[in-house]
């Protein structure tokens, strides 16, 4: 297309798409292209760099000139004389910079089909440069600039990302660039304003029709229209739609120019967005959070309702950072909340702000606390915002109060419990020693007496036994039986009573040897009983060895004696490694235990059967476990009633 009809495209040249747009960009004078009423159409990228951002279709062109020469460049852009040499003018163009370059203008008109309005085009010679006479171009060359100014036109169109149309209204003949195929599939150059009309979505095309209606009847030079927009496939896009009107002499519209943004994917980030706040002012709501939003720049602090609130303000109270936000801390927390927000907003600090600090209400003079986090946003390292969230915290500072006081009574009591219980421990340490020291000496001493009625009993049967009938026989038996029980009684509690002092330094021993201790102390057992007991290579342990023959005699002395009448004991003694504890076991072929006495057979005195069945003083086990638990370990038992017991016990690894 070009932007004058009846112009000759500079395609038919053979040069290709890239080669033309090259071309037009490599013009070095500044070239534009105005309508009779001096609104620019097009202005060349040298034009662009010289006049500066504001020189957009449909502004004056001459705004880019010096304000003292505006007019008499306006003079020539009113002349009728179509086909006349370029009329030259000399006047001041401003620079990118702002300053003023003097140039010489010149200006002509352009071909124009009838009843349309004419188009002029200008170029400013030597911009910058000392001003020298410049000979009028020769037909040829204007043709040419021509050319080369109306092809720049159409490969602009081709190579803009937006959709880029020129409707001539009285024909409703409109030209499209490519990207109408890019961004919506329609593989048309060329089309009907009727076609154009068909896509705009039911919904939106009335009013899009009338807001048509309304530009081309006023003298406005732009128009604009949101609508959703029907693709090749059948989706509708979201469009921004702008234009300019071309109007002819009697100012009636004849031509629009304009741009179609696709907008799709901005309307569903929006979406997203609006989502997204809806969401976080729900959340916000629900979580009793309040929001601030503050501009270091500008000074602008802005809070909503629940913000306010914490700082004791109406919800259309106005706020200021200093006003509002300083002198709304307490005083004792001021300094340190001011010099985390400086830390935030500082260019080479964290940005991040988190902080507790207590508010005085403004209206209120209620003491509140606040948790505030926040994060500042930086621009070429300039804090330009600032926002976050504020949760009141007042309640949990309250209870975290409450809860340091009772931590400091309940603090108070336990030293003064741990006192309490040291000055009972030690009483009962000194307890413990006293009654471990008289047992001691009870059970050492009651040893004499019991020697003396024993030694007597039996010097009275070997004397005098044969004057006595069997009754008195039968009483010297059971004295001497109840002497022989209380001996072994005696032991056990004088044993019982030396294990419970201080415990005994621990060494390396191999287990085997207090396991062969224990087994000699038993041989007449052993060989009376017919038992058998068997075990392999037992391990190193840390321990007390006569302690350890003490356990080894005592459970073995257990297997042998609680045992079925007529079944030969049998014993297995083994060892098993796990982490830094060997794990004996103890295994008879005895009665068993039943298993609510399971958790008792361990305890001082306990016994399971009377003594017309099996001898004992209820203090076996429990001298086992004494030595086992000083020794570091733990012991246990399984059992099942006449099946036999297997007892457990843990020794530290030699």
């Amino acid at each position: 297309m070009s932007l004058v009809p009846g112009a000759t495209p500079l395609s038919e040249s053979g040069l290709s798409e890239s080669e033309q747009s090259r071309l037009l960009d490599a013009l070095s004078l500044p070239v534009w292209v105005a309508d009779r009423e001096g609104r620019l159409l097009y202005g060349n990228r040298a034009w662009q760099a010289a006049a500066g951002p504001e020189a957009t279709p449909g502004t004056p062109f001459v705004q880019a000139l010096h304000p003292d020469d505006r007019a008499g460049l306006l003079r020539l852009w009113g002349a009728e004389e179509y086909g006349a040499p370029p009329l030259q003018h000399t006047g001041r163009l401003r620079r990118a910079d702002g300053s003023y370059a003097t140039c010489r203008f010149e200006v002509q008109p352009l071909s124009r089909l009838p009843g349309e309005a004419p188009a002029w085009m200008g170029h400013a010679a030597e911009l910058g440069a000392p001003l020298r006479e410049t000979p009028p171009p020769t037909p040829t060359e204007a043709q040419r600039r021509l050319r080369e100014l109306q092809e720049r036109h159409h490969f602009s169109m081709q190579a803009a990302s937006d959709v880029i149309w020129d409707c001539q209204l009285r024909s409703g003949h409109i030209v499209w660039n490519a990207a109408l195929e890019t961004l919506f599939g329609h593989p048309f150059t060329e089309t009907t304003e009727a076609w154009w009309r068909g896509q705009v979505h039911p919904e939106d095309r009335a009013r899009v029709e009338d807001s048509l209606r309304a530009i081309q009847d006023s003298n406005d030079a732009t128009w604009e229209a949101e609508y959703r927009f029907r693709r090749a496939d059948g989706q509708y896009a979201d469009v921004l739609d702008r234009a300019f009107v071309l109007r002819d002499a009697g100012g009636l519209s004849v031509r629009m120019i304009g741009a179609m943004q696709d907008l799709t994917e901005r309307k569903a980030a929006e979406a997203r967005l609006r989502d997204q706040e809806a969401h976080l002012r729900l959340a916000t709501r629900s979580a009793d959070v309040g929001i601030w939003d503050y501009d270091p720049v500008g000074n602008v602090l802005r809070w909503d309702a629940r913000t306010k609130a914490l700082f004791g303000l109406a919800p259309d109270a106005d706020v200021t950072y200093q006003e509002s936000f300083v002198l709304g801390l307490h005083p004792d927390d001021r300094a340190a909340t001011e010099a985390a927000v400086a830390l935030a907003l500082a260019p080479d600090g964290p940005a991040a702000y988190d902080i507790e600090y207590r508010t005085i209400g403004h209206g209120d003079g209620v003491v509140r606390w606040v948790d505030a986090r926040g994060r500042a946003f930086f621009d070429q390292g300039v804090a330009v915002r600032f926002i976050g969230t504020v949760l009141d915290i007042t309640e949990r500072k309250h209870t975290e109060e409450e809860l340091r006081l009772l931590n400091a009574a309940l603090e108070q009591r336990v030293q003064e419990r741990t006192a309490e219980l040291l000055r009972t421990n030690a009483e009962l340490r000194r307890s413990n020693m006293e009654l471990e020291r008289f047992a001691y000496i009870t059970s050492h001493d009651l040893q004499e007496p019991l020697r003396t009625v024993a030694s007597f009993v039996n010097l009275l049967e070997l004397r005098y036994g044969h004057l006595f009938d069997d009754r008195a026989r039968l009483y010297i038996g059971m004295a001497l039986k109840g002497t022989e029980r209380m001996k072994v009684l005696v032991e056990d509690v004088l044993t019982f009573s030396r294990m419970s002092g201080s415990r005994p330094a621990a060494q390396a021993i191999r287990a085997g040897i207090p396991l062969q201790e224990a087994l000699d102390r038993l041989g007449q057992r052993l060989t009376e009983t017919g038992a058998q007991v068997s075990f392999g290579d037992l391990p190193t342990v840390r321990g007390d060895g006569p302690q350890l023959a003490q356990l080894f005699q005592n459970l073995i002395g257990n297997a042998l004696k609680f045992v079925a009448p007529g079944t030969a004991p049998r014993v297995q003694v083994a060892a098993t490694r796990e982490d830094g504890m060997w794990h004996f076991t103890v295994a008879d072929n005895g009665i068993g235990i039943e298993p609510e006495y399971l958790q008792h057979v361990f305890e001082l005195f306990k016994r399971l059967h009377t003594r017309d069945h099996y001898e004992g003083t209820g203090l076996g086990l429990s001298i086992c476990q004494k030595i086992v638990e000083q020794q570091g370990g733990q012991i246990w038992v399984e059992s099942q009633l006449g099946r036999g017991s297997t007892f457990h016990f843990t020794l530290p690894a030699g």
